[in-house]
């Protein structure tokens, strides 16, 4: 064989391989730490209202790996395989449905709108409760006795059997028995902070994922890494961030309540 061509196909073989190596390498790394010093995530359940503190600081810490960026309405990742920054596929595949649901609803509402509330499961025609059973369990947690009942009938004769809609409605209701503001929810808010933010109670508005024409009232745990936990009558959920339409801090009740 040729030296000259002998040397020419060997530097190219050199350049491609490195190039291969150093591509491999590049989209295995977050926040320039290797695959393989970064401890192994994984959630225990595929039903979030199952999962665990353990497994909801992992969630949080994926999402933080998988670097999400949103462009152009739509949210998306580099990264296609868990294993490329140590995670299980089945938690990888969780942040990917919630990764696409979010992207149908962005490109429907714009962060301004405010979808009909309902609690899931809900029939048509029935009264909306999910903000009035939100507003109820902030209510319990600084120690009133008003039950869930009084709470709804005074929602309903104000907002009749639609419930609470608009943004307004939602401010006006929390107003009514709690003592707070509406607040925005920033993505380093609380510090990823287990439980309720020591400040005050949290009441959170966040569109449905499975029907964006819905939306779904709860409490606030924490955010972490641009995802959002959630607590409502039925157990722990996880969100994209700018699902989030409005919240409502609340840090006591109203004298009466």
């Amino acid at each position: 064989m040729n030296f000259k061509y002998s040397a020419v196909l060997l530097v190219t073989l050199m350049i491609i391989s490195l190039t291969f190596v150093c591509c491999t390498k590049d989209s295995d790394l977050s926040n320039d730490v290797t695959v393989n010093q970064l401890p192994y995530l994984t959630i225990s359940s595929t039903n979030s209202n199952k999962w665990t503190k353990s497994d909801m600081q992992a969630y949080g810490e994926a999402f933080k790996r998988l670097k999400i960026n949103k462009t152009n309405g739509v949210y998306e990742t580099q990264f296609v395989s868990g294993s490329q920054v140590n995670i299980s596929e089945v938690l990888f595949n969780q942040i990917k449905e919630l990764i696409y649901k979010s992207s149908k609803i962005s490109n429907i509402y714009s962060n301004s709108s405010t979808p009909r509330l309902k609690t899931p499961g809900e029939n048509s025609g029935s009264t909306t409760d999910c903000v009035q059973q939100a507003i109820w369990l902030c209510m319990s947690s600084y120690g009133s006795s008003s039950s869930y009942d009084s709470v709804n009938s005074w929602a309903t004769s104000e907002y009749g059997n639609n419930g609470i809609n608009g943004t307004q409605n939602f401010t006006d209701a929390c107003d009514h028995f709690l003592n707070g503001q509406r607040v925005t929810i920033y993505p380093d808010s609380f510090n990823g902070t287990m439980g309720y933010p020591a400040y005050g109670t949290i009441i959170v508005v966040i569109r449905n994922p499975n029907n964006p024409s819905d939306g779904h009232a709860g409490i606030l745990n924490f955010c972490l890494n641009g995802a959002v936990f959630y607590t409502d009558k039925d157990g722990q959920k996880p969100a994209i961030l700018d699902n989030v339409v409005c919240a409502y801090q609340a840090w006591g009740c109203e004298s009466g309540f």
